[in-house]
């Protein structure tokens, strides 16, 4: 996607073949060089809007009322009988449950969360271990997290909406940025592994955090208030956009 839609510095080198008497060694791909300032001037002015409410209108699941946010991510990001994992605290185990579980517990209850915050793995698990998730855990290669706190908020919300396709969910971290899930949907962790990399290495060009690749990554999770006093940091995670089905297109 990156080649047909971001206008990249001269970069033929980069595809050019070689002829050599020596065996050819393989060479990682190098990563584009990309004028974010110029592809920044361009989007503004292509139909993708920069407010939260544009892209809540545009969402195809209705998202209107932040009371069921919560599950809505659960219902439509992911399948019947997977287990879900989610956190309130870094401290504390994880908390999983089976994904109508989690649709019976959050009417009337709350997703765990803690005065910093609260987190939901964005890939289905294994099993529930009383530990922290890793990536042996992961049963489905489903989602990749976009976490571009970088650039501005506005920027992150015009490259999210014009330039990158395939996103799901929009989730604002009542911070600094957006959780975005790209969706992948990969066989296996090494489909994943390797998508992912190729991925990456034009997002890090767009100062999307490359960290983020690995599967066992989490996302905020919406309608939970932030209130970290030492950061100054005070809140609202919130769902601003939410499509299951994005196939390959962009937003706007």
């Amino acid at each position: 996607w990156a080649e047909e839609t971001i206008p990249q510095k001269d970069d033929s080198s980069h595809w050019a073949p070689t002829r050599s008497s020596k065996p050819i060694r393989s060479k990682k791909p190098a990563e584009p060089e990309i004028d974010l300032e110029a592809l920044l001037e361009t989007v503004s002015v292509s139909g993708c809007q920069c407010c939260p409410s544009d892209f809540i209108e545009k969402s195809p699941i209705s998202i209107m009322n932040a009371k069921s946010h919560q599950r809505l991510i659960i219902k439509h990001l992911f399948k019947v009988g997977e287990l879900i994992a989610m956190t309130g605290s870094y401290r504390e185990p994880d908390t999983v449950k089976t994904r109508e579980d989690w649709l019976l517990y959050l009417n009337p209850n709350h997703a765990p969360q803690s005065n910093r915050g609260g987190w939901i793995y964005m890939n289905p698990i294994k099993e529930s271990h009383g530990k922290h998730i890793t990536n042996q855990d992961i049963a489905q290669f489903r989602y990749i997290l976009l976490d571009g706190d970088e650039l501005p908020k506005d920027d992150q919300l015009r490259l999210l909406g014009s330039i990158i396709p395939s996103v799901s969910a929009i989730v604002d971290t009542g911070n600094r940025g957006y959780h975005a899930w790209f969706k992948l949907d990969a066989k296996n962790g090494e489909e994943y592994k390797r998508r992912a990399a190729d991925i990456f290495r034009t997002l890090k060009a767009l100062k999307f955090d490359p960290a983020t690749k690995l599967p066992f990554y989490k996302s905020r999770m919406p309608n939970i208030h932030r209130v970290e006093a030492d950061k100054k940091i005070d809140g609202m995670q919130q769902l601003i956009y939410l499509n299951p089905n994005p196939f390959s297109d962009v937003i706007f």
